[in-house]
């Protein structure tokens, strides 16, 4: 746990003799000196031999080695083989709290290229290909991390590990099984590699599902998110379109100053509404998962769902997240998390998404078209008014939101197998009303639809 003043570290110079211990570094390379307990955590400094030190408080086994926590000359971990115990001085000079590193910042030079490890499966070629495009557009770097999967080594490791085994989601629950396993193993696998960051030029990084679809002002977008966030974040997690439908369907709250660029939960949200255990229940991180994170971030969430592991019965990925999101509001020895509440910054987000991107667009192109007022709407449109603008929007988004509700109703009674889906569409969908065929009015149509959809890659 990193202290969060001089005052409260350790209250050092009024108990020098309250579980201090005095040291020389003896390996021949030094000593190194990490952040945190675990030998992977990220490298604070390395102290010449012969240089004193003084710890703090009993030693921590860590991958059968003893690790020290030391206080002075610089605070952080340390192996205890590359010391040797002398004797306290007889006249201490005072220990001065050590000054503590500043936090690795989001931010990323709008000039710099910005790492993405995405996990992806050896079979979906088609989402590598997506991310790659993606990053070449947006000026970042693509980082592929392999999947794991019900069949791989690292699966059946995890199935062999008696401290994680007994934990794992049952294989035969039909609504997570061996899946999500696999899925939680990935993340850690992908925080590892963002933690290991390898040939990164900056501390900020996103680790991704392999599904992200990314819109043309997503660096822009992302910049701003990262200019409001606090120092003491690690990781904030962004939004998809599926927020933007869960909000009216399950009542997701609106963030202090509303949703926006830059716009965050500073407490993680709950549903407001919603059957079957969603009310109440706090939003989760899905469809798909995306973190903006640090070097040093991503090594403390692989870190705390490697000890969540060990110890507690594992949750779906997406509400394992929000569950440690929680936590950390109060609990400072997990790793910071915040919840981004851009509604724009993911618009479109799934492989399926990008499919189906076409026929959104002219679904939205006749929905225009059948509306009779939308003819004087699109001529204002043209010469500028924005007010005509937005009326032409909620006309398009009123036709989709149908959509979507007759698809999700089309669903929910199709489970009975008693009914004839297809049929049952017919029945729901209105008499579709004649399409304007002026072509000034189809060109604008086009035109309107073409620019609401570019914003997507």
């Amino acid at each position: 746990m990193q202290p969060t003043s001089e005052s409260k570290l350790m209250g050092w110079n009024d108990k020098l003799d309250a579980g201090l211990a005095h040291w020389v570094v003896c390996g021949k390379r030094g000593a190194a000196v990490r952040s945190g307990v675990a030998i992977a955590s990220e490298l604070v400094t390395v102290l010449a031999p012969g240089t004193a030190v003084v710890s703090a408080g009993a030693p921590t086994v860590e991958a059968n080695l003893e690790r020290l926590r030391l206080v002075q000359p610089a605070a952080g971990y340390v192996s205890r083989k590359v010391l040797k115990r002398v004797d306290a001085p007889e006249t201490p000079a005072p220990i001065k709290a050590p000054a503590l590193p500043k936090p690795p910042s989001l931010k990323t030079p709008a000039s710099a290229k910005l790492p993405l490890y995405f996990v992806n499966t050896d079979a979906c070629g088609d989402r590598r290909a997506l991310q790659e495009k993606q990053c070449a557009a947006l000026d970042m770097v693509p980082r592929r991390v392999r999947a794991v999967t019900p069949t791989c080594a690292a699966y059946v490791a995890a199935q062999n590990d008696p401290a994680r085994s007994p934990h794992m989601i049952p294989t035969d629950d039909v609504a997570t099984g061996a899946g999500a396993n696999a899925i939680v193993l990935s993340f850690l696998e992908a925080f590892r590699a963002a933690a290991a960051g390898a040939g990164d030029a900056h501390e900020a990084r996103l680790v991704s599902e392999d599904d992200a679809h990314f819109p043309a002002d997503f660096r822009a977008r992302l910049a701003a998110l990262a200019e409001k966030m606090p120092a003491t974040v690690d990781a904030v997690w962004l939004w998809s379109s599926t927020y933007a439908e869960s909000r009216e369907q399950l009542g997701i709250p609106e963030p202090p100053g509303g949703h926006g660029a830059g716009a965050f939960y500073e407490t993680w949200p709950r549903y407001a509404r919603g059957a079957g255990g969603w009310k109440g229940a706090l939003v989760i991180t899905c469809q798909p998962g995306i973190c903006l994170t640090t070097r040093r971030g991503a090594a403390k969430i692989a870190d705390a769902i490697a000890a969540a592991m060990a110890r507690e019965r594992w949750q779906p990925f997406d509400v394992a997240m929000p569950t440690l999101g929680a936590k950390s509001e109060t609990d400072a020895t997990l790793p910071r998390m915040v919840l981004a509440a851009d509604l724009e910054l993911m618009t479109q987000v799934t492989l399926k998404s990008v499919r189906a991107k076409e026929s959104h667009k002219a679904a939205a192109r006749e929905s225009l078209l059948a509306a009779p007022e939308a003819g004087a709407l699109l001529e204002r449109s043209a010469s500028g008014d924005h007010a005509a603008d937005a009326a032409l929007g909620e006309i398009i988004t009123t036709k989709l939101k149908r959509a979507v509700a007759e698809r999700n109703l089309v669903k929910q009674l199709g489970l009975t197998e008693k009914v004839d889906s297809g049929a049952l569409a017919n029945l729901l969908r209105p008499k579709s009303a004649p399409l304007s065929k002026d072509p000034d009015t189809v060109a604008r149509a086009t035109a309107f639809t073409d620019a609401i959809f570019a914003k997507a890659l």
